[in-house]
């Protein structure tokens, strides 16, 4: 009884094994040092690596890398200096994206609605559907958005404030009390770069902005 018991346990685990294994994201282009972190075991990322949930990415000086989801809903783009956790779950035979960015910068572009997409910091929630956006982390956990297309919600982890962030609009948060919205112009960033594929044409902008010691630094992506 115990042997079949055992032999059961395992016929149940390792289909549940083998669907955590899947990929959920391609890496499509790398430039610099980013580091993989999978299962404790660091390694460099390199261009087509697939991406499993729960690995973890992290970006150096003057590094990036670019990532679409298997479901072709999603591009993002994670800048220099950031820290990236890929959460995913598959429901209603779609895939849930809630990755959590610890620090630095992540661009999205959702193109599809295939799924949910969320982007957890430490101190707030933003989910989108159909839209671009930027969000910032700085060392104390403190959030900023950006809004390029549609409208991205943000939810306060403390207090569970909430806001929606139109297109032009920016957003900051402690992720208690007020949340702060002003208005920012994305015509006057405008700037001709290399966008995340390699591709030398597109619009993109220029995002300033200041960590907790308030020295600047700039970001730049782009919008198809």
């Amino acid at each position: 009884m115990k042997r079949y018991m055992i032999s059961l346990f395992l016929l149940v685990c390792i289909p549940i094994f083998l669907i955590a294994q899947e990929p959920v994201a391609l890496t499509m282009k790398v430039k610099g040092s980013v580091e993989l972190t999978r299962e404790r075991q660091v390694q460099e990322l390199k261009v087509g690596a697939e991406i499993l949930n729960n690995d973890v990415l992290k970006t150096g000086n003057d590094s990036f890398a670019a990532l679409r989801f298997i479901d072709g809903s999603s591009l993002v783009r994670l800048f220099p200096n950031s820290l990236l956790e890929i959460k995913t779950e598959v429901k209603n035979r779609q895939l849930q994206k809630k990755n959590s960015l610890k620090l630095g910068e992540l661009w999205s572009q959702i193109t599809g609605r295939e799924g949910t997409y969320e982007v957890e910091t430490p101190t707030t929630v933003v989910s989108v559907k159909g839209t671009s956006f930027l969000v910032a982390v700085d060392e104390r956990g403190f959030t900023d958005l950006y809004t390029f297309e549609g409208q991205v919600q943000m939810e306060n982890k403390l207090d569970g404030r909430t806001v929606l962030v139109e297109a032009g609009y920016h957003a900051s948060s402690s992720g208690s009390g007020e949340i702060e919205i002003i208005e920012f112009d994305p015509e006057e960033m405008g700037d001709e770069v290399e966008d995340p594929f390699g591709e030398e044409t597109g619009e993109t902008l220029e995002i300033r902005l200041k960590n907790a010691e308030g020295e600047g630094k700039s970001v730049k992506i782009i919008l198809e």
